[in-house]
């Protein structure tokens, strides 16, 4: 459990990395511990912009925060930001030292402390979601191996698609597949009956999909009405393609699975090219239309499909890994 605090150590040389002196050869720094208290404005700068709004939150929605920052001379240079997300594990979501105060051991520093405090509060464990091919990532990666992280694994394909793209894509040969067989049919995700999806979550206690997460009953979201689909043989729902909506006119595309004796069928693709088909059909007189897919890399054959088929038309694609440390 994290209690609230903040907690200030002085660092003068010695145990605690910090850049050259200044010219008048004094060095003062401080490392700074905020837990489940809101960070001072002055640290905004040092994370995301999505995450700058939670710093000054008491109760962030995803869990308390535990910051540890780095300041010279008062001045703020560095921050490394975790959210405890559950009991006995958080998620490191960012670690940022400016730029001119790089390579002096600082965000050695700033993850070890980080580390150790969530240590003491009893956590287990901590996870880290990174791009694979920004400049950063081999630093960063270097210094989590050094703090004592697993090796990083391929977590997420993150498809983005807006504007003029869009209706290059519906053009596509993969948006216009066969037709399905009679027994086959695509209805609305919310048409599914109280019984069909009782039926539906006994069979993946069961027979689970190769990712908990592409469950419907995992984590439920108020899923977009308008595209989400489930697919039905002879009656029984055997796949889904469920979305959320984050913006007018931008659609996540969160959930695609169908069962595995109906994979490398190509039916997962009609599924994704008909709730492509039905945004676009619905949003029809908006002036900028988008989508996001999320699609897990350990999907290969989903994978391979993205990079071949779908990167022609997408304004990016982004390689996620994951990396965690036993505390």
């Amino acid at each position: 459990m994290v209690r609230n605090q903040v907690t200030l150590v002085a660092a003068r040389g010695g145990g605690e990395a910090a850049p050259p002196p200044n010219p008048a050869g004094r060095r003062t720094t401080m490392v700074v511990v905020f837990k489940a208290t809101p960070l001072p404005p002055a640290y905004a700068a040092l994370t995301y912009p999505g995450y700058r709004e939670l710093l000054g939150t008491e109760n962030p929605p995803a869990g308390p925060l535990l910051g540890v920052g780095y300041s010279l001379f008062g001045q703020p240079i560095g921050l490394a930001l975790a959210v405890c997300s559950t009991a006995s594990s958080a998620d490191l979501l960012s670690l940022l030292v400016l730029e001119e105060f790089r390579n002096h051991g600082i965000g050695t520093t700033l993850l070890a402390r980080l580390q150790e405090e969530l240590r003491q509060d009893g956590f287990h464990t901590i996870t880290c979601v990174y791009p694979l091919h920004k400049p950063s990532t081999p630093t960063l990666e270097r210094l989590l191996a050094r703090q004592g992280w697993q090796a990083p694994r391929p977590r997420l394909l993150i498809c983005r698609i807006q504007g003029a793209e869009v209706e290059r894509m519906l053009q596509a040969p993969w948006m216009h597949p066969p037709p399905l067989p009679a027994a086959f049919t695509i209805c609305p995700w919310h048409s599914a009956t109280a019984t069909e999806l009782a039926e539906l979550e006994a069979t993946l206690a069961t027979e689970p999909p190769f990712d908990p997460t592409l469950s419907p009953f995992f984590n439920p979201q108020p899923y977009e009405t308008c595209n989400s689909l489930g697919l039905r043989y002879h009656g029984s729902i055997i796949g889904w393609m469920l979305t959320r909506r984050l913006a007018p006119g931008l659609i996540c595309y969160e959930r695609l699975f169908v069962m595995p004796p109906f994979q490398r069928t190509g039916r997962a693709i009609t599924l994704l090219a008909e709730a492509i088909r039905r945004q676009y059909t619905y949003e029809i007189d908006l002036p900028s239309k988008g989508g996001v897919w999320l699609t897990q890399a350990t999907n290969l054959p989903m994978a391979r499909f993205i990079k071949r088929r779908m990167a022609p038309y997408l304004t990016s694609l982004t390689e996620t890994m994951e990396a965690a440390c036993q505390l």
